[in-house]
């Protein structure tokens, strides 16, 4: 909120000049007073183990030494008993809890305090190498979704994870992408209290739309601009890390704000932070959290080389949100994954790749980490996995058994009508893992249902998915649309020719444009947004291309109400593509009446998915 003090300057002074003439008068000197001392530059503070966990520091209450504190652009680690010395700088000074420790009390402290020791309590059980948190993201909160909100804090204090990462995205009233710094308190403070009775930490990132446009509030001394303050007051540091087990884990902030523009990019402060911090944690595995893909980063390659020095691709492991939908990725080799939004289609239904609103588990054993996405509500789920919506030969079929209910105790698969074949069932936690081996080697090429089911000692439970079994991982254009179901959220690969290409200025915003494609079979239509890292290249009418896109399904009721004042639009450029999908067999769906209630798009995710092959 931007606090307006025209109180008048004048009646402070007038109040110093008072108290300024009555210390003269009583000094025996008669002389100028003395000027105040300039402000510190330096801040001096210690980390120390607080052993009654009372979060002050006791005189026997010793330092603890190598303990990370930074504030926001360098950092140090504390001395043999627990102190450190920084600049003056930043917004917060802030804490790297230890693997093994956690903290008494706040673990950051604003600028502007006025003591910055921070305690810490002897947590052991933290430092082991299997542990599960829970990623959420885009939960877009509004006064109907609270009840769900709440109704998955309980769910997450019964599967009890060892912390929770939320990376932005809180709010979902605001004029499309901008809101007040009222309404940002209003729905960052709902969050806090819903999560508050969580017996876990909960870490918080940044999300586009949490950012705080004041030029929405009125009268004299509102300023044009954009603004992180609601969210910084509400949790702290923009960007921070935290060890866990043996992991080094990051949260860091892309949104840079220049003036009135919003871009997608770290640097100054950050990347200077983000170096001293990895240089304190060489050779470290990563978890690292953000909102924004780094597809849609213009500081892309310097963040990811910053990531891989020392480590290799395999010891970094991403988890971003922002695009509604849930999808493996990779960024320079480094598995990122985006996680389907808490809010599904921003509250208009399923995410646009048919997952319901939700958040995602992961559990990590040491090396090794995986992940199953858990719809809000569902006590019982079947998560395949698969080599991909097409497959061929020898086919290794695992599926995720997850149940609130009890362990899985037994499991199997059929195929189309076929009979029950048993699938070998493992322990594990939060979920069970069944696999088997499907040989589709005399089988003829075309689709096929794979029923999987599952057995809780409570409950059978069953989950179908459809496959293509083909050679060739080339769908044709015709499939897509006619058999969309089986390839909706899937990365799949496209050749055609060009029909339309619109890419980028002056035709679209950086990084975002549209094609229409089309090869023997059909035609689809090609939207792309945010690919900034590597840039979009362009293509004329009449190329031949190869692309890897993913079928999405976006409602005609979101697209529409992304007109609403009352929920964030992304979208409306949907309403204006329907020129390109008029005489696209399939892309529009309609009810019995003509009325339109979906489009079928495909997303290019990156622009290293995008070949010219003429």
């Amino acid at each position: 909120m931007v606090r307006r003090y025209f109180l008048s300057g004048l009646m402070v002074i007038a109040a110093f000049s008072i108290i300024v003439g009555l210390i003269g008068c009583s000094s025996s000197s008669g002389g100028p007073p003395e000027p105040p001392p300039p402000p510190p530059t330096d801040i001096n503070g210690i980390v120390f183990n607080d052993a009654d966990g009372n979060g002050v520091k006791g005189a026997d209450e010793q330092g603890i030494a190598g303990v990370l504190v930074s504030n926001g652009s360098a950092s140090m680690e504390t001395d043999q008993d627990g102190n450190y010395t920084l600049p003056k700088t930043g917004s917060f000074i802030f804490v790297t809890t230890p693997g093994d420790c956690t903290p008494s009390g706040a673990w950051y402290r604003s600028i502007s305090d006025s003591q910055f020791n921070f305690g810490l309590t002897h947590t052991p059980e933290k430092k082991t190498a299997q542990f599960t948190f829970v990623h959420m993201t885009d939960v877009h909160l509004d006064g109907d979704s609270l009840a769900t909100l709440n109704q998955a804090v309980a769910e997450i204090q019964g599967i009890s994870p060892a912390f929770v990462v939320a990376t932005g995205d809180f709010v979902n009233v605001g004029d499309k992408l901008t809101i007040s710094e009222a309404q940002a308190n209003q729905w960052f403070g709902a969050f806090k209290t819903a999560v508050s009775g969580l017996d876990m930490p909960v870490y918080s990132a940044l999300g586009n739309h949490d950012l705080a446009d004041i030029t929405q509030e009125t009268g004299p001394g509102a300023q044009t601009g954009s603004s992180k303050n609601a969210f910084r007051r509400s949790f702290g540091p923009t960007y921070h890390s935290f060890d866990w087990g043996d992991y080094h884990c990051l949260v860091l902030d892309p949104n840079e704000l220049n003036g009135a523009q919003h871009v997608y990019r770290i640097t100054g402060a950050q990347l200077q932070w983000l170096q001293q911090d990895l240089s304190h944690r060489a050779g470290i595995p990563l978890l690292v959290f953000f909102h924004e893909p780094t597809t849609s980063w213009a500081s892309q390659s310097e963040v990811l080389n910053l990531l891989l020095s020392g480590r290799s691709a395999s010891q970094v492991s991403i988890f971003a949100g922002h695009g509604h939908h849930d999808l493996l990725t990779q960024a320079g080799g480094i598995p990122e994954q985006v996680t389907g939004a808490f809010s599904g289609e921003w509250w208009f239904g399923p995410s646009m790749d048919g997952n319901g609103p939700g958040y995602r588990l992961v559990s990590v054993n040491g090396d090794t980490i995986s992940s199953l996405f858990k719809e809000t509500g569902v006590t019982r789920k079947i998560q395949p996995r698969l080599p991909g919506p097409v497959v061929s030969g020898q086919v290794e079929l695992k599926a995720q058994l997850y149940s609130e209910h009890g362990s899985t105790v037994e499991a199997g698969y059929c195929i189309d009508a076929g009979s029950v074949v048993p699938m070998t069932v493992g322990a594990g936690t939060p979920w069970s893992t069944a696999s088997a081996v499907w040989d589709t080697a005399g089988l003829a090429q075309g689709f096929y249902t794979i029923t999987f089911s599952a057995n809780d000692g409570k409950e059978t439970f069953t989950r179908e998915v459809s496959v293509k079994v083909s050679p060739s991982q080339t769908v044709p254009i015709g499939d897509l649309l006619q058999h969309f179901e089986t390839f909706q959220g899937w990365r799949v690969t496209i050749e055609g020719t060009a029909l339309v290409a619109m890419f980028g200025p002056p035709l679209a915003e950086e990084g975002a444009g549209g094609m229409k494609v089309s090869d023997a079979t059909g035609t689809v239509v090609v939207y792309t947004g945010e690919c900034i890292s590597p840039p979009l290249p362009s293509v004329s009418v009449g190329t031949s291309v190869r692309l890897t896109v993913v079928p999405l399904r976006f409602s005609w009721a979101f697209i529409e109400g992304a007109d609403d004042p009352d929920h964030e639009g992304t979208f409306e450029q949907m309403e204006s593509q329907l020129f390109l999908m008029s005489d696209v067999a399939g892309a529009v769906e309609r009810d019995g009446s003509g009325n339109i209630l979906a489009l079928r798009l495909m997303r290019l995710v990156t622009a290293a998915d995008l070949t010219k092959l003429s």
